[in-house]
């Protein structure tokens, strides 16, 4: 669930925290372009340097030689509306919205100051359609006609795109600056087959925000030159952040077996082997020796947002069972992902990997039990978007993976009654992140966080879900053991103290399990599985509370620690401290 887990920093910033800069521009745009429309000339939508404003500077005259400043006859009586007839509009929504009108046109004395007040509730309705430079009219002959006759005849411009500029700054190739924005906001081409729409002009910013090194400048709409209903469009594009950057930390969330306290360090690089590449290094190093990371790359196959995907990875996970025993998975992952949605208040993200994991487990030192588990991933990654994760509103993450695999044992091809299969399984697994403002002058707001999987029999060790740790059930250790099945949900509490010693934030939480052991379990599967208590029931329900702090020093330093202890009923650990843990993370950002 790590692509939920990369966003929880973004829920301990409120909005008055936020260094949005110039990508207050890339939240503000759609609004900003509706609030232009209703001038004339031309709109410049700019970022103001370093102050994260959005200057507009008049508006576009796409329509302007369809609409009279005044009536051909400012003098004449009012008429009463006979008939309302419009064309141009294809959208089946539109039409409904101009029935409408017209039901309520018919019948009504319109006077010259009554038709413009029509004429801009009309637009704004066909705005709110989606279309965001659209214009209902009534043209100087229309008016001049309807106070002769009273048939009210109205034009409807959606907003078309006549030709796209684009001015590049930054690293990235300018020619795919271009395909990005011409195949996202008019994929038929320039003219009359490119009507703006809200989502088009949205997935056109939002994809061009994802293309690591690259962020939207400015945008400018101009109709000099252009034919009636169309205009052109300038998009500049800026450089927005460093090719390189990293951090170094440490935390004390490693095994007992292999070296609880671990040193890590992160590297991140973007548009190394080509536009929108972006490289990942996570490394730890325990205490004892004990190694753990990945490598992750991605980077763009179309302009359409596709990508492909690849990671190689070392994770450690747990055997509850045996003393002074380690589980150990390498993986190799290649796969795609694609932006189902991409927008400022809704992202959906599917992605499909095939994955290869090689595990094995050590006892004292010697290595033993090894497997290959061999699957295929469908992932479906969601959240309520960019606008509300910036602006430190009410937000959520969710993200599920199917999975269908296959393990492999060399030295036993059965398949264990008590624990781990052999042979084919699927699992399903979720997480889901919420932020919930409580009161916003106070900066008080709860996070819930639920997760959990289930599966078709006893899965391997590598592919169980952990009790405890600093993901899990924060008042038991990381070697408590694992589930086959179930949930673990968390209920937190927070508030945000902003200073110029950076930012505090107060927590008090709860977190509560109810899972299963095995998927279907024998008579002695206990004694079978190591654990000691022969009387321990396959369904665990358990619980804890605590509270932590955590610390952001504008971004470049941070701290989090917590401590957590179980709650009455509960089993207690079978590991460390029984009955509460400690957990701490440090990171320094460059």
């Amino acid at each position: 669930m790590a692509a939920v887990d990369q966003h929880m920093h973004l829920l301990n910033k409120p909005q008055k925290f936020l260094q949005m800069k110039t990508y207050t521009l890339h939240v503000r745009m759609v609004s900003s372009i509706a609030l232009a429309c209703l001038g004339m000339g031309t709109t410049t939508l700019v970022s103001a340097q370093g102050s994260g404003t959005v200057g507009v500077s008049q508006a576009p005259a796409v329509l302007a030689s369809t609409t009279p400043a005044k009536s051909p006859n400012p003098s004449q009586d009012a008429r009463v509306v006979k008939a309302v007839s419009w064309d141009n509009s294809i959208d089946p929504q539109v039409n409904a919205m101009m029935e409408k009108a017209q039901a309520s046109l018919l019948g009504q004395q319109l006077a010259n100051a009554q038709i413009t007040e029509q004429e801009a509730q009309l637009t704004k309705a066909l705005r709110d359609q989606g279309y965001l430079i659209g214009q209902v009219v009534v043209s100087a002959a229309d008016r001049a006609a309807f106070y002769q006759t009273g048939d009210l005849r109205l034009s409807i411009f959606l907003g078309k795109i006549g030709q796209i500029v684009v001015k590049n700054t930054s690293a990235v190739n300018s020619d795919w600056v271009q395909v990005v924005v011409d195949q996202n906001l008019c994929p038929n081409g320039v003219g009359n087959d490119c009507v703006l729409t809200k989502t088009n002009f949205e997935r056109m910013t939002q994809l061009l925000y994802d293309t690591v090194g690259l962020q939207t400048g400015g945008l400018e709409f101009s109709s000099q030159g252009m034919p009636v209903g169309q205009t052109q469009l300038t998009v500049t594009t800026l450089s927005k952040e460093a090719q390189i950057k990293g951090a170094v930390g440490a935390d004390n969330q490693g095994f007992s077996s292999t070296g609880q306290y671990r040193l890590a360090t992160s590297l991140s690089a973007n548009n190394l082997l080509g536009v929108g590449d972006v490289l990942g290094i996570n490394l730890n190093v325990s205490n004892q020796g004990s190694v753990s990371g990945a490598i992750d790359l991605s980077g763009p196959l179309a302009a359409n947002g596709l990508r492909w995907q690849g990671s190689v990875s070392r994770s450690q996970f747990s055997l509850p069972s045996y003393n002074n025993t380690s589980g150990f998975g390498n993986a190799l992952s290649l796969g795609v992902a694609y932006p189902l949605l991409r927008g400022l208040d809704q992202n959906w993200t599917a992605g499909l990997n095939a994955v290869v994991v090689a595990t094995s487990s050590e006892t004292g030192g010697v290595s033993t039990a090894n497997k290959t588990l061999q699957s295929g991933q469908l992932t479906v990654d969601g959240n309520s978007g960019d606008r509300s994760i910036l602006l430190g509103q009410n937000t959520w993450f969710f993200r599920s993976a199917l999975t269908v695999g296959q393990v492999m044992d060399d030295a036993n091809s059965l398949s264990s009654p008590y624990y781990e299969a052999v042979g084919g399984y699927t699992k399903l697994a979720f997480q889901g992140v919420g932020k919930i403002i409580l009161s916003d002058a106070h900066s008080i707001y709860s996070v819930i966080n639920i997760r959990g999987q289930a599966a078709n029999t006893n899965l391997d060790a590598y592919e169980r879900m952990m009790i405890g740790g600093y993901s899990g059930l924060r008042a038991y250790s990381v070697e408590q053991g694992s589930i086959n099945q179930g949930t673990i949900s968390s209920l937190e509490l927070r508030k945000a103290f902003n200073t110029e010693y950076g930012q505090f934030v107060p927590v008090i939480f709860a977190d509560y399990l109810n899972g299963w052991v095995t998927h279907g379990p024998d008579i002695g599967w206990q004694a079978a599985t190591g654990y000691s208590n022969l009387n321990l029931t396959n369904h665990i329900v358990a619980s804890d509370a605590g509270i932590g702090l955590d610390w952001n020093y504008f971004n470049k330093y941070s701290l989090s620690a917590s401590w957590a202890k179980r709650l009455p009923m509960s089993p207690a650990g079978t590991y460390g401290n029984g009955n509460s843990q400690f957990w701490f993370v440090a990171q320094v950002r460059f």
